[in-house]
């Protein structure tokens, strides 16, 4: 993951909206390198049911849009992110998850796929 100390803003030109929790909530992380009020962008509340991310995960590119793979294992280091902040979640008790059938679909257009 990119350094949130220092995160740049070569596209949006605001890329946090640091703050404080409320209520129960919790701030995990921010944009200092020790906790400092009003610098949270990393939120838990809802007794852990709930993360909110106040940044832009677009920083975790560099500045030619190229995705970081900090640890270089091929997946892009936002995708890690995002994937270990959703299994944090079902791991909560009173988690309730529905199972269903995986979708697949093909692109058959003449234009890119964004794939």
């Amino acid at each position: 993951m990119p350094d949130f100390t220092a995160l740049s803003d070569a596209w949006y030109g605001v890329d946090t909206f640091p703050g404080d929790p409320t209520g129960t909530g919790i701030a995990l992380a921010g944009t200092t390198e020790s906790s400092e009020p009003g610098k949270a962008t990393i939120f838990i509340a809802n007794a852990g049911r709930t993360i909110f991310n106040a940044f832009l995960l677009d920083d975790a590119a560099d500045d030619a849009n190229v995705a970081n793979d900090v640890d270089a294992d091929g997946k892009a280091d936002a995708v890690e992110y995002w994937e270990n902040q959703i299994v944090y979640l079902l791991s909560q008790a009173g988690i309730r998850t529905v199972r269903v059938a995986p979708v697949s679909a093909r692109y058959s257009g003449s234009g890119p796929s964004n794939r």
